[in-house]
């Protein structure tokens, strides 16, 4: 009895089927040894009655001892596995979820570079379901053709545990089901089994979006700056504090500076001083209010060269904040060749305006030429008509002769007139200056009175000349 306890004890504690069988065979063989021996010593009379006390007593021995022996641990041990097993499928369905929520793509490459486990998101991407990528070959079935060879013999290297086998990340593309190519940064760590390597664990990230982002972000920075160092106009940008950050090449030609002695200037060097004070007070009220009146609209002011020279210019401001810092831009046009051009436009306008002023006052005098020429004919023909009737020794014959000679030089006046507003052509005839002048001062002598002497030094021999 001692051994049945000690081997009973020792059976309760098994976990395995093999002790479980053991202990009932132990138990089997024992509880009918005891039997046997207790039948023989009662000593029945026929094999009848020895057969039914042996199973009889075989089965209430048994049944007890089965139970204990067998069945419990049975149903602990069926228990335990669908715990364990309950446990294990958690564990499983929680890794999934965490590897189903991970924004990244897993998987797990065996030793052939077969696919073994995979993410949802590594679906999402590759555009398979999980049934349709676990077991395909990695390499001939998601990567471009110009990339297999060369991934499967770095995948080769690393299996083979080669030191030259690349580490960290890198970038590799993966082609999904409708043929585009995805970009992906990966991570590769090596899995192990007692020392062995038995595949890959691969963690990657897409970046396609990124890289396209990044190209485009480059070819902008491209395009600036080749509008900005060949643009005409000068492009000045400056910090908060008022000091030049960049510069367009325009801009140190315009201000006659050489390349990098702009930068770290102060905007106030480029002005003259009288705009100094007004621009300080602007820029302050700006940063303090955000309100300005001189942002977004074309300004003419004055630009100082590095040599002190003074020129007009138009300027546009604008501002912008990059990580959280505000810069000012400033687009500048130097306006003094226009300013010329703007000056002698204004004058050939002004000399226009006095031109047609002239040919109005012209067409004017013209006008009145003609009908003083009328009134002039009427008073020399009467006057002529009065000599003729009158004697040379008339007093008033003199006065006549005057008449008639005031006339001819009015005359005279009145073509001119008509000559100057172009009513009447140029008629060169031949004219004794000295004979002209004479008769011009007897009419002026008669119309100034005797208080005033005119004096004149003619000079003889004056040659005749040609006018009208």
């Amino acid at each position: 009895m001692n051994i049945l306890k000690k081997n009973i004890a020792a059976i309760l504690d098994y976990r395995s089927p093999k002790a479980i069988l053991l202990a009932c065979g132990v138990s089997i063989f024992l509880v009918e040894t005891l039997i046997m021996g207790s039948i023989l010593l009662l000593s029945p009379q026929t094999p009848t009655l020895y057969a039914l006390l042996d199973a009889f007593v075989l089965v209430l021995l048994l049944s007890p001892l089965l139970y204990f022996l067998l069945f419990k641990p049975l149903i602990r041990l069926a228990r335990e596995r669908e715990d364990a097993i309950g446990r294990l499928t958690e564990a499983h369905d929680r890794a999934q979820r965490y590897l189903d929520i991970a924004g990244v793509v897993i998987v797990v490459l065996d030793r052939e570079g077969r696919v073994s486990l995979i993410n949802k998101k590594g679906c999402e991407i590759l555009g398979y379901r999980e049934g349709e990528i676990l077991g395909k070959d990695w390499f001939d079935s998601f990567l471009p053709r110009r990339m297999k060879d060369e991934v499967r013999s770095v995948f080769a290297d690393v299996m083979a545990g080669s030191k030259d086998a690349p580490r960290g990340y890198y970038e590799s593309p993966l082609l999904t089901k409708t043929g585009d190519e995805r970009v992906i940064l990966w991570y590769n760590t090596i899995l192990l089994e007692e020392g062995r390597i038995v595949g890959t664990l691969s963690s990657g990230e897409d970046i396609t979006d990124r890289k396209r982002t990044e190209k485009a972000l480059k070819e902008s920075e491209i395009k600036y700056r080749q509008i900005h160092s060949t643009a005409f106009d000068a492009i000045l940008i400056a910090d908060r504090h008022d000091r030049l950050v960049e510069c367009n090449p325009s801009a140190r030609m315009m201000f006659g500076y050489e390349t990098g002695d702009m930068v770290g200037m102060g905007i106030r060097e480029l002005m003259p001083e009288k705009y100094r004070e007004m621009h300080t007070n602007k820029v302050r009220n700006f940063l303090e209010t955000g309100v300005s009146t001189s942002m977004n609209r074309v300004l003419e002011m004055e630009g100082l060269k590095k040599d002190g020279t003074v020129f007009p210019i138009e300027i546009v401001l604008n501002t912008f904040i990059i990580a959280g810092e505000r810069y000012f831009t400033g687009m500048i046009r130097d306006i003094a060749e226009r300013k010329r051009n703007e000056e002698e436009k204004e004058l050939i306008q002004t000399r226009l305006n006095q031109s047609q002023k002239m040919e109005a006052i012209g067409r004017f005098s013209g006008g009145i030429a003609h009908d003083f020429n009328n009134v002039l004919s009427a008073i020399r023909g009467n006057a002529e008509l009065a000599l003729e009737d009158m004697k040379k020794d008339d007093p008033a014959h003199e006065r006549l002769d005057a008449i008639v000679l005031s006339v001819m030089l009015a005359v005279k006046l009145t073509r001119q007139l008509l000559l100057f507003s172009r009513s009447q052509p140029f008629e060169l005839v031949p004219l004794d200056i000295n004979k002209i002048i004479e008769d011009l001062l007897v009419m002026i002598a008669r119309l100034i009175g005797e208080d005033i002497a005119i004096k004149t030094e003619l000079s003889p021999d004056v040659w005749i000349i040609e006018a009208d």
